[in-house]
């Protein structure tokens, strides 16, 4: 997304590091430890743990987890907003820019849910969505990733009259010189496991035979 200038993603990185620091030092120096128990509630047997009344310190991890998930929807917005205004923007960026804010309108509410939990801090609910909130982000990550690499062989692959073509756009608005022709990957192509050679010129990626729906 930000092609070769990497300044601003190793301050991003270096910023999100020094954050993480300072709230994980926080949360596990707190003069206040965690209430603990296996017997929350009469006949419920199950490892529970919780804030002591009136401090919900845990509740902060997930206000500084949704802040650094709005810093970084900002930022694809700004940089797709920038790329839109230039006319630099490609299929790739419109991909990251769209799963970018699908993943934040998902793991929004799930982070939002678990702040909500945890400021309540009923001990019997508190690990309610925690598990839930670690996977959905690796699930939607992973989807975000897959979809960009699906993205890049789909354009390698494609003819070279379509390749100028927008992702999204209808066959009726394509330019006359493309009709007909299908877009379909060049050279061999195997249904389980994609194209059967990886993209020729340019460096070589390792996923040129994974495939979405099957895996490697």
């Amino acid at each position: 997304m930000y092609n070769k200038n990497n300044r601003p993603v190793v301050a991003l990185l270096v910023f999100l590091a020094v954050a993480e620091g300072v709230v994980m030092g926080c949360l596990f120096g707190i003069p206040r430890p965690l209430v603990g128990t296996n017997n929350p509630a009469p006949g419920v047997f199950i490892c529970a743990d919780g804030d002591q009344p009136g401090h919900p310190w845990v509740a902060f991890y997930f206000t500084s987890t949704l802040a650094i998930e709005t810093i970084l929807l900002l930022l694809s917005l700004w940089k797709a907003w920038h790329a839109h205004k230039t006319g630099l923007g490609g299929g790739l960026m419109k991909v990251l820019t769209r799963d970018s804010v699908y993943y934040f309108a998902i793991i929004f509410w799930v982070y939002l849910a678990n702040q909500i939990i945890w400021i309540v801090n009923d001990i019997t609910l508190n690990e309610l969505a925690t598990g839930f909130g670690f996977s959905i982000s690796s699930i939607l990550a992973n989807r975000l990733m897959i979809s960009v690499r699906s993205t890049y062989y789909l354009q390698e692959h494609l003819p070279s009259e379509l390749r100028s073509i927008p992702i999204g756009q209808s066959i009726s608005n394509r330019p006359p010189s493309t009709m007909g022709i299908v877009a379909e990957p060049e050279g061999e192509y195997d249904d389980h496991a994609g194209p059967s050679h990886a993209p020729r010129g340019g460096e070589e990626f390792e996923l040129a035979t994974f495939n979405d729906s099957r895996g490697f």
